[in-house]
């Protein structure tokens, strides 16, 4: 109760902080931490950081406790209409769940192909609301992102977003294609952990905010539905799960002990709102 308490005194400093910036926006689509009790006693904390929400109707709602978890309470799947978005989201939470309870290490590929296939919509709510989920652009959302409109907007909202990853310092932050040229230039960056110069589809770096860093891997959006190219090859994207799985893994071979190191993070502690 502590936790949500605290939340939510915060929460009401941050959309009070938004709405001083976005005092034009037609609509809103608040989002965060789903289950804050959930999130706050969890060992591996992730944030999910998207590109844009989008109401046809431009209509405001949530993504947040005040959202996705009341959709969660009434039984209702969350981003029920959106079965790519919602596929992707499923393996990737449960192949950082596997690894989270595997420690990093002496995970097989098979194991990972087996434990994510045989996942489903259960599986997706159990870790969606463990997570906290947030977008780039919270309001006035486009049915098709456009990176220079979302750079815009990120730019205007930069503090807004460093608020949400300060106060829920998470174990590490998957990022849907929101890196080049929407945020690479609004945050300040540490080491490259994995990828290299030029392509990968997958990248992990380390974000930076007042001096911490924060893990943030740089993957396709949730929604991607073409192929991917792995080096001269094409592969689907109902397999990219696999890269995910890949990059942890070389992250944790060369430097034993880095995932571990961002577990059982404290959160809801430190703020810059007044």
């Amino acid at each position: 109760m502590e936790n949500i308490l605290e939340y939510n005194k915060w929460e009401d400093k941050l959309w009070a902080l938004y709405d001083s910036i976005f005092k034009d926006a037609s609509y809103k689509i608040t989002d965060g931490v789903i289950f804050p009790d959930k999130y706050a006693s969890t060992p591996f904390k992730v944030m999910i950081m998207n590109r844009e929400a989008y109401d046809e109707d431009h209509s405001s709602y949530s993504l947040n406790q005040d959202g996705i978890a009341k959709e969660i309470g009434e039984g209702i799947i969350p981003f029920k209409k959106q079965k790519t978005l919602r596929c992707r989201l499923r393996q990737y939470l449960s192949l950082i769940h596997l690894l989270s309870k595997k420690g990093f290490n002496e995970v097989s590929e098979k194991e990972v192909i087996d434990f994510v296939n045989q996942s489903d919509n259960d599986d997706l709510v159990y870790y969606l609301s463990d997570a906290a989920y947030i977008n780039i652009k919270k309001s006035d959302g486009k049915k098709r992102s456009v990176r220079s409109d979302l750079k815009e907007y990120a730019k205007k909202g930069i503090e807004v977003l460093k608020e949400q990853i300060r106060f829920c310092n998470p174990s590490v932050i998957l990022g849907g294609d929101v890196c080049y040229n929407i945020i690479d230039n609004l945050f300040d960056w540490g080491e490259e952990l994995y990828g290299g110069d030029g392509y990968n589809p997958v990248k992990i770096y380390e974000l930076v905010i007042d001096g911490k860093s924060y893990p943030f891997i740089d993957m396709f959006h949730p929604s991607r539905t073409q192929n991917y190219k792995d080096g001269d090859e094409k592969e689907s994207m109902s397999m990219y799960f696999l890269e995910l799985f890949k990059a942890m893994i070389s992250v944790e071979k060369t430097r034993p002990g880095y995932w571990s190191s961002h577990m059982n993070n404290k959160c809801f502690e430190t703020s810059a709102l007044k």
